[in-house]
């Protein structure tokens, strides 16, 4: 019987350019210009990352860190 061996481990990228709409205004640390330092940071490691598409989250998800009421405001 073959040896079994474990799938090697990898980090998965999830980056949607839709998350620079994300503005929070000024001094917050959510806004777009962090994502795009973000982005230009993660340029040499891109290729060995898996990418994960986007999708819009479920109301539950989004419940899991916002009131409904806020959750369903952004959308």
């Amino acid at each position: 019987m073959p040896e079994a061996h474990a799938a090697a481990p990898s980090t998965a990228l999830l980056a949607d350019p839709i998350s620079r709409l994300h503005d929070t205004g000024p001094g917050h640390p959510e806004q777009p210009a962090r994502y795009d330092a973000v982005m230009q940071a993660l340029t040499p490691l891109v290729p060995s990352l898996t990418r994960i598409a986007s999708r819009v989250a479920t109301d539950d998800e989004i419940a899991l860190v916002h009131t409904r009421e806020i959750g369903r405001a952004h959308v």
